[in-house]
């Protein structure tokens, strides 16, 4: 099909494609559909333009399966121009590239519960509008799920998202809120140099699973206009936060009931808050440093009250304002 262009509706759902599948450059003037549809072979859909709302995806109430990719998936530089849609959507290829860098969203748009085998390439793709990948699965440990560079002009949530190997959201620009409450980054977490206008969320707010990181997690100058909060976050490795500025503040504890118990962020590596900029609210009651913690040169707009806190290896503060 690759040049086509489809005047009317384009109506795909469940067909099977043995065979590469070129859709290049094409477009779709109409509403299109890919539920279903079983992609056996390569599925190319590099530069094609949608006009109005397109679903790949599982559709519950009328019991039809979302369409499945089993080798190169490549959406890069797609324009979207209204909803759409990826729920359910499984890319089982190991070794093959799915891509949509430089891909354009200009609607709703919805990866809920994507699984991705391997690749998992959104270098500097565009949402013009809000984002969820709510419960996505990057399954690979060995390749790294990419959105460096990404812009979202609205909300962008990854509530429920499970990373089995890197995840780089390195310069990730979002205007509005940014949700990762009750994730799990097995491999390294980079999101240095991100900056969100409003709140960034990694606690455990919707989910009441607190969003764990297994080794290295890297914010280091990260801007945010909002809260970073990270109430009851796990950190295995080390977590570096130097040179952030946090205007609304830093939250690493909260407490559900006002007279219980904060539940608190643990550090098991080293904790590194050097040259940290927070104002408004700064929450670490009961938080647990299992190594170093390192607070030189940070500066508070807010009282830091350490109450409960524990340093395990020593805490450092020079030079802190």
């Amino acid at each position: 099909f690759q040049d086509s262009e489809i005047d009317g509706r384009a109506n795909f759902a469940g067909a099977q494609f043995n065979g590469s599948a070129d859709f290049r450059n094409v477009h779709f003037l109409g509403e299109a559909a890919f539920n279903a549809v079983a992609f056996a072979a390569e599925a190319l859909f590099a530069y094609a333009r949608f006009e109005h709302a397109v679903s790949f995806a599982e559709l519950r109430a009328a019991k039809v399966p979302a369409a499945t990719f089993a080798d190169a998936s490549i959406f890069n530089g797609v324009r979207f121009a209204s909803d759409a849609s990826f729920e359910g959507v499984s890319f089982a290829a190991t070794n093959r590239p799915v891509t949509f860098s430089s891909a354009s969203f200009n609607g709703e748009t919805a990866f809920d519960g994507v699984k991705f085998a391997g690749d998992a390439n959104f270098v500097r793709a565009h949402f013009h509008s809000a984002a969820t990948f709510t419960g996505v699965q990057f399954l690979s440990r060995e390749m790294t799920a990419q959105f460096s560079s990404i812009r979202v002009d609205k909300s962008l949530d990854f509530t429920g998202v499970r990373c089995a190997g890197p995840a780089d959201f390195t310069s990730a620009e979002a205007a509005g809120p940014v949700q990762f409450a009750g994730g799990v980054f097995e491999g390294e977490a980079r999101f240095n140099a991100m900056h969100v206008q409003r709140h960034a969320v990694f606690g455990p707010m919707g989910t009441n699973s607190p969003t764990q990181f297994k080794q290295r997690a890297d914010f280091i100058a990260t801007r945010i206009g909002g809260l970073l909060d990270l109430a009851q976050a796990r950190f295995d490795g080390d977590a570096l936060f130097r040179g952030a500025i946090l205007q609304r503040g830093l939250v690493l504890s909260w407490k559900p009931d006002p007279a219980g118990p904060p539940l608190f962020a643990e550090f098991r590596g080293r904790a590194d808050f050097r040259n940290v900029q927070a104002g408004e609210r700064v929450e670490v009651a009961g938080v647990v440093f299992r190594d170093t913690a390192n607070f030189d040169a940070t500066k508070w707009d807010v009282p830091l009250i350490f109450e409960g806190v524990r340093f395990t290896k020593g805490a450092r503060l020079s030079g802190a304002a």
